[in-house]
Parts: structure tokens; sequence; C-alpha cells
């Protein structure tokens, strides 16, 4: 669609792109000129028709960015399983299972509930720290170091 070219590769604004660059984007204007030949007696339908076609822009906006929100939520919630499952088939000890099934469980559930980009943003933090984290416990295991005794290590 050509108002999300505008709107993301060109980085036009809303207002801009409706007031402006509205001529690159008339297959949006179809249905309002439909209705418009409805309402033909209305003296206000100029106006309407700004208003509408306004509206129409914000609600796709709106609607692109919660696609681009749900993608991104289930490629978080698709890169965590595959790491969980890889996990899962090096782990050795009940505790160590255990412990990463809780973790799993609890980044699963807060990226379910989560309804914002800043939520979505932390989920993704705690979700790359825990894996960092994993990643140096399995450094410290191959070469027998703890650098972290003083901070609870899991070595």
């Amino acid at each position: 669609m050509r108002f999300l070219e505008l709107h993301h590769v060109e980085k036009f604004d809303v207002p801009f792109i409706a007031m402006y660059r509205k001529e690159q984007c008339l297959s949006l204007l179809d249905d309002f000129e439909q209705n418009e030949a409805e309402n033909e007696d209305n003296d206000d339908v100029g106006q309407a028709r700004q208003l509408k076609w306004h509206k129409v822009l914000w609600i796709i906006k709106e609607l692109d960015m919660w696609l681009l929100f749900q993608k991104r939520k289930s490629v978080l919630q698709m890169q965590q399983k595959k790491i969980y499952d890889e996990e899962c088939l090096k782990i050795d000890n009940s505790e160590k299972y255990t412990l990463n099934k809780q973790l799993f469980e609890s980044i699963s559930k807060s990226l379910n509930e989560a309804e914002t980009k800043e939520e979505i943003d932390d989920m993704d933090a705690k979700y790359t720290l825990n894996k960092l984290l994993s990643r140096f416990n399995i450094i410290c295991t191959i070469y027998n170091l703890c650098f972290l005794d003083s901070f609870d290590c899991r070595c």
C-alpha cells in the first residue's frame, strides 16, 4: 500500500500525507467518493470528506502499528521457544531443567500479557539477559571458571 510506503520508507507523518500526498493514495478515497455521491445534498460534504480522510489514515497507521507489535511478539515467542528447546536438550540435571522451565513459563506468560511496546521491550531485555547469562554459565563450566561467586553464579 502506498500510504505505508510513504509513512515508513519516506518517513512522512499522517497529516503531511493527508494534505500533500493524498493523490498517491487515491484508492483509499474510493469508498468516500461513493458515500459522497449518496449524500450530495449536505453542505458540509467537503469538510466531512476531509475529516473522514484523516481518520482513515490514522486508523491505517494504528492498525499497522498493532500488526508490527503482534509480529514482534510472535517472533520473540518463537525465538524463546527455540532457545528453551535447545537448552532442555543440553541440561543434565532436574534442578536446572526445572529452573529453565520456570523461566520459560514466566517469560511466555509475560509476553502473552504484554499490551504495549514498552512491555515487549522489557521482555526482550529479560530474554536477552537470560540468554547471555546462560551462555556465560556454559563458558564458566567449560573452562572450570567462576567469576560471579559473589553474585550467586549457577556454574
